[in-house]
């Protein structure tokens, strides 16, 4: 019988220290992956304007300085909407392989929150559209032929943007939404039309005033009586030759956008197939569940069979439990500590980046890993718990044991 029993209490040793190396990677999977809150909270410690600047300083070096920086700046200021919108985007895709909704509605989350009215409005506004449009079309003239006398009209143009900035930003608020709805896939059409005639009729007053102070060369002997006239003459020959390609209104409908009228569908097949791995992956996620919380149930009973099985002998179970966990601790820590060691010291350095991006990197693994450096932390102390216990309780017992 004694030998029955200590193979049985061996058995049941085993599986525990197996279970409980187990439950210390489910708990991490747990407590990162399967956690809706975790990525959220990464999210929001990426140094998302680190990250822009590094590609527009890399990736767009030929644009004007004014340009990167107007992205820059728009990046910065719209950062914290952006790490909202992606949590919120995250929050629902949780709740679909959690089993909390039925479907995945990876389109209808996206319109909600990443591609909202709200998001898009807030990118509008804080996007300097004069400043980008401006100096694009000051990059594009600057390669052209323009004449002397019309080369301080060129100062005029980010100004101009400026007056009907207000405006235009209305125009695009209301061109937008029917656009990401086409995109989507929830309408069949659209068309939106935006007008730059305030913009065109603004350049042409400027050089209107412009040439009344200062006439060019042909027209400085004009009569100040006859000059408004050969002036808009003058102008109407010279600037609008320059303003003949700007149309007064830009129309846009699905025929025009990106030059295909596939892409919808393309779209909707990109987030079909998204939503195809979605489904595939949460049967997974229940069955993760489901074996979680089996494997705290049979670790709950491995213990109680442990301590049955020495008869409620306290020094025999505390010293087999004290062991177990704390070679269990042990095993757990040594195996994050070397993991971290790794990734500080190899991983980071080869990846060759930015200091800002290389802690984030480096912060991310550690926090992944943190849940698994609690659980063995844990695992060490409920260890040494029994094991002091059981040194304690034995001279004791072995004392009154004797006293007798």
């Amino acid at each position: 019988m004694k030998i029955l029993k200590w193979v049985a209490i061996s058995v049941l040793s085993l599986v525990l220290f197996c279970s409980l190396f187990a439950f210390g990677l489910g708990y991490t999977i747990k407590a990162t992956a399967l956690n809706p809150e975790f990525l959220p909270r990464e999210i929001n410690t990426l140094p998302v304007s680190t990250i822009g600047n590094q590609i527009t300083d890399t990736e767009f070096t030929d644009l004007r300085p004014e340009i990167t920086a107007a992205i820059n700046q728009t990046i910065k200021e719209m950062e914290p909407e952006m790490k909202q919108a992606t949590g919120a985007a995250i929050a629902q895709i949780y709740d679909y392989l959690l089993g909390k909704k039925p479907n995945p509605e990876l389109a209808t989350t996206l319109r909600n929150t990443m591609l909202s009215n709200t998001f898009v409005d807030s990118l509008i506004d804080k996007t300097p559209i004069a400043t980008i449009v401006a100096n694009i079309i000051l990059e594009q003239l600057n390669g052209q032929n323009i004449p002397a006398d019309l080369q301080p009209l060129l100062n005029y143009i980010q100004p101009a943007f400026e007056e009907f900035e207000p405006d235009l930003k209305d125009q695009i608020k209301n061109a937008v939404p029917p656009v990401i709805d086409y995109l989507l896939g929830k309408t069949k059409n659209f068309k939106v039309t935006i007008s730059l005639q305030p913009i065109i009729d603004s350049l042409v007053q400027s050089a209107r005033e412009m040439y009344l102070k200062n006439p060019p060369a042909e027209l400085v002997n004009v009569p100040q009586s006859y000059l408004p006239a050969y002036v808009d003459e003058y102008i109407s020959q010279n600037i609008g030759n320059i303003l003949v390609d700007v149309p007064a209104t830009v129309t846009i409908d699905e025929t025009q956008l990106i030059g295909n009228t596939e892409t919808p569908q393309q779209i909707a097949a990109s987030i079909k197939q998204v939503e195809s791995e979605l489904s595939v992956i949460r049967p997974y996620v229940k069955l993760f569940e489901q074996y979680y919380l089996f494997l705290i149930t049979l670790i709950v009973l491995l213990i109680a069979g442990i301590i049955l099985l020495y008869r409620v002998s306290i020094t025999g179970f505390t010293l087999d439990l004290g062991i177990i966990f704390a070679l269990v601790g042990i095993l757990e820590l040594a195996g994050v500590l070397i993991v971290k060691a790794i990734i500080k010291y190899q991983v980071v350095p080869s990846l060759e980046l930015s200091p800002d991006l290389g802690a984030f990197v480096q912060s991310f693994s550690f926090d992944v890993l943190s849940p698994l450096l609690t659980f063995g932390l844990a695992a060490l102390g409920i260890g040494i718990v029994f094991l002091v216990f059981f040194f304690i309780y034995r001279p004791r017992k072995a004392q009154t044991v004797s006293s007798k």
